[in-house]
């Protein structure tokens, strides 16, 4: 199939329709959020509640980010994951602003949302991009259309990230040095801290990133 082909066969799949479709390697932008606080915030709520809330959060986030053509992967607990192809420049051109602008956007919607409901919680995402796998990894009858590949573990790392190396604290969105570079878009790249700082994993591992200035970071 041609490109604009496997993305509505991909898109499908994703929605739960029948089918396979052969994995496809190209570029895809990464997103990983996490509801910082919502552990403590849930402990004394009951389930009914906590459901509640779960899903008004996840709702902001798929609202925006399919607004924004992206794929929403998989929701974990209080996290999500989604994804953008972006096989070309044209399309990596086009949707690397989108993908920052939702971020910024749902950002700000989960502050709204928490102030509104009395809620102590806030919203950490990290975007990244680079080459992955893109298809469906599934077992049996079972679909599982994910991204897979270092760029994916690599863009968790932004988002689990509370703090960078120099012991300061980072704004609620970041971006990856790789994808700060390839945003074109100075009206939005002009959100993020020019200043390259840095975080590790625990294996000691390196990621450089622009942080959002969002007034509690500076």
């Amino acid at each position: 199939v041609d490109r604009e082909g496997y993305d509505a066969i991909t898109a499908a799949i994703a929605a739960g329709g029948a089918g396979t479709v052969d994995p496809d390697r190209c570029d895809a932008i990464l997103w990983f959020s996490d509801i910082a606080g919502f552990s403590a915030c849930s402990r004394s709520r009951s389930p009914s509640e906590i459901a509640k809330i779960i899903r008004a959060l996840m709702d902001i986030q798929a609202d925006v980010i399919r607004g924004a053509e992206g794929e929403v992967d998989k929701f974990m607990g209080d996290g999500l994951m989604a994804f953008w192809r972006v096989p070309d420049d044209d399309r990596r051109n086009r949707l690397i602003p989108r993908a920052v602008a939702a971020a910024i956007e749902v950002s700000e919607r989960i502050r709204e949302f928490a102030a509104a409901s009395d809620l102590p919680i806030d919203i950490r995402i990290g975007l990244h991009c680079g080459p992955a796998v893109i298809g469906d990894f599934g077992g049996g009858d079972r679909i599982a259309f994910t991204v897979i590949g270092e760029t994916v573990n690599a863009a968790s790392r932004y988002e689990q990230a509370r703090q960078c190396a120099e012991g300061r604290a980072l704004g609620r969105v970041r971006l990856s040095a790789a994808f700060h570079d390839l945003l074109s878009d100075e009206r939005l790249k002009g959100r993020f801290e020019s200043e390259r700082r840095s975080i590790s994993d625990k294996h000691g591992v390196v990621y450089p990133v622009h942080t959002l200035i969002d007034g509690e970071n500076r």
